[in-house]
């Protein structure tokens, strides 16, 4: 599996209102391979579409943790959440 795959899975949970699912995914992506800015972001909209604030901001965290700067979507999600 490549960050595409994982980022795309993500992405599809996180519209099926899935924002568990997609944090699974992210860990499993950790475990694997370094996730990438649209693994993130993809993460995060799906926490904010459920209204998941907390998870969402760990993830945005996690994202600067890993050097990873976050772009305008991924603080555009995170507002949202």
């Amino acid at each position: 599996r490549d960050s595409f795959t994982f980022s795309s899975a993500i992405s599809t949970c996180g519209a099926a209102g899935r924002w568990q699912e997609s944090l699974d995914l992210i860990d499993a992506m950790k475990r694997e391979t370094k996730p990438n800015k649209i693994a993130y972001t993809s993460a995060i909209t799906a926490c904010a579409n459920s209204e998941k604030w907390e998870p969402a901001f760990e993830l945005f965290n996690d994202m600067k943790k890993d050097g990873l700067h976050p772009d305008l979507v991924a603080y555009n999600a995170l507002i949202n959440a």
